[in-house]
């Protein structure tokens, strides 16, 4: 859609489905580990690198990212003063607000923010994937 937009031809949402999407389940406390060992955490940090300059981008960056730059800002003024990492936290914590009603998985969704952030950063200047290679077979 990016790509698209760039070009000014905009998608439409439709109501339909058409087709179903499986994940792990979001409380499942090994979507973290096989998220971050399988590499999937970075590849969010090539999109935002790809996509840096598309202006049709930033709206969307600042919406799911502003954590991570918070992290950023509060890194550096840690340097002056350590209590401004508690910022980073309190914005954590924030983000992650419907999860303290229910009192369940609350730490376990911190952490994954946290290390999804440093992951997302890490990504961007260091994370470049490797090209994909497809095996195609004939069916006769």
């Amino acid at each position: 859609m990016l790509r698209m937009a760039r070009k000014n031809i905009f998608g439409v949402r439709k109501k339909e489905i058409f087709g179903y999407h499986h994940t792990i389940p979001y409380t499942d406390s090994r979507r973290m580990w096989q998220r971050l060992f399988g590499g999937l955490m970075s590849y969010k940090g090539v999109t935002i690198r790809k996509h840096l300059l598309n202006p049709f981008f930033m709206p969307i960056f600042f919406r799911e990212e502003w954590t991570m730059m918070i992290m950023i800002f509060a890194s550096f003024l840690t340097i002056e003063n350590p209590f401004f990492i508690f910022l980073y936290l309190f914005a954590v914590i924030l983000r992650n607000k419907k999860y303290i009603y229910k009192g369940k998985y609350i730490i376990l969704y911190v952490m994954q923010r946290i290390i999804q952030d440093i992951f997302v950063f890490l990504g961007i200047f260091l994370f470049y994937p490797k090209k994909m290679s497809y095996k195609v077979f004939e069916i006769m």
